[in-house]
């Protein structure tokens, strides 16, 4: 059976030896901690089952940690629990470590016994989620390996009916389809329609019954009406995402300068009291389906908006240029870039490297860009560094209407 590491981050040491002693006695290997800091670094050195997190810390407190940790989270292949200590043990708190991603919340006045048991019920949970895990993977595996064995011996006996089943087989495909998107349509008025009462219910509450809601009570409901947008915005973004994956391709040309510049208007429009300076050439010509490339200029335009709104002197380009005789098309800004060593996180669907709060969104744009690069036989990549801005690279493999 495998060593169960543990992380333990307390600015105490006292207390910090304490918890390490006592998990040690229970045959779990440590590792300890004394800031956010150093906890973020050693989770980037190892993997570990179980952080057991002090709320009350200098520098980056236990909230702005667990929040790091559950960005970390969705790249992990094994589970992570995180377990939230306080001194303090308000509702408040609790409520504040449970939005930030924490699994469980043990108030330091609780007997070790207690901090104990709460560890042993996280790793309970996470081995069966992991054993769930492996046992699909198997499932999954086998029926591949099954269906592979099955295509190849029917294709051995019948390779004179094989025009006949792959008419057959595209038609179950397009059926497939229709299904799909109608499927889709009816999922996200499915999940609208609860989200709505949500949201309609909770901005009655703050209009007729503000003199008898505290101030928690008011924060509470605006959160629950934060959070009813927030996925109103993530349903619109997976529609989106599915419309590129299934939409009929229309090669045209089409000039990317003119796509650029309407979508500037709508994002000035939309926030007037930004003037961000935006440079392109007069034209861009290319060969591509116009929606596609324009909701690709949207997300990639959008982006660089958003990441340049804390900066003076704002800066956004959209440009060209010719490398080993191959057109590339760049969208570059001065804005908050990104860690290098993140890049191959930027394109996949719900990967953020910035909180929600420092950045809204969904985490699909850009694997929506990727994808309608692909589908114009394209490739897209990106470099940046942090503070210092971004630059999105992305080369259409069609026909090149720019010669």
């Amino acid at each position: 059976m495998r060593d169960v590491w543990m992380l333990a981050v307390d600015d105490s040491p006292t207390y910090l030896e304490k918890i390490v002693l006592e998990l040690e006695q229970d045959g779990y290997k440590c590792d300890k901690a004394a800031s956010g800091d150093e906890c973020l670094k050693k989770l980037d050195a190892r993997p570990f089952d179980c952080v057991i997190l002090d709320l009350v810390m200098p520098g980056m407190d236990g909230i702005a940690v667990c929040r790091r940790i559950t960005e970390m989270r969705r790249g992990l292949r094994n589970p992570l629990a995180v377990l939230m200590l306080t001194a303090q043990e308000g509702k408040e708190d609790l409520t504040r470590a449970l939005e930030a991603g924490a699994d469980d919340f043990v108030g330091k006045s609780s007997e070790m016994a207690v901090l104990k048991g709460r560890i042993r019920a996280l790793l309970r949970r996470n081995f069966y989620l992991e054993e769930n895990r492996k046992i699909i993977e198997e499932l999954k595996a086998k029926e591949m390996e099954a269906v592979r064995a099955k295509i190849e011996k029917e294709a051995a006996q019948a390779r004179a009916s094989l025009a006949q089943k792959l008419e057959i087989a595209n038609a179950k495909l397009e059926e497939a389809n229709r299904e799909l998107e109608s499927f889709s349509y009816s999922v996200s008025h499915d999940l609208r329609s609860p989200l709505r009462t949500i949201d309609g219910f909770s901005q009655v509450l703050l209009e007729d019954y503000a003199d008898k809601l505290d101030d928690p009570g008011k924060d509470h409901l605006n959160r629950v009406r934060r959070g009813c947008q927030q996925m109103g915005e993530l349903i619109d973004d997976l529609l989106n995402l599915a419309r590129v994956i299934r939409h009929e391709i229309k090669m045209e040309k089409t000039d990317l300068i003119v796509i650029a510049r309407a979508v500037m208007e709508q994002l000035k429009k939309a926030n007037p009291g930004r003037k961000p300076e935006f440079t392109a050439p007069p034209k861009l010509p290319v060969t591509g389906d116009p929606g596609l490339l324009r909701a690709a200029i949207e997300n990639l335009l959008g982006n660089a908006w958003k990441f340049t709104g804390k900066k003076m002197g704002a800066k956004i380009e959209l440009g060209t240029m010719r490398k080993d005789g191959e057109t590339i098309y760049f969208v570059r800004d001065n804005g908050a870039g990104f860690d290098m060593s993140y890049a191959n996180k930027l394109f996949g669907a719900f990967q953020r490297l910035h909180s929600q709060e420092e950045f809204p969104g969904t985490g699909i744009g850009l694997a929506t860009v990727q994808r309608i690069v692909r589908r114009h036989g394209g490739r897209i990549w990106a470099e940046g560094a942090v503070d210092q801005g971004a630059v999105f690279y992305f080369t259409l493999g069609g026909p090149d209407a720019s010669q």
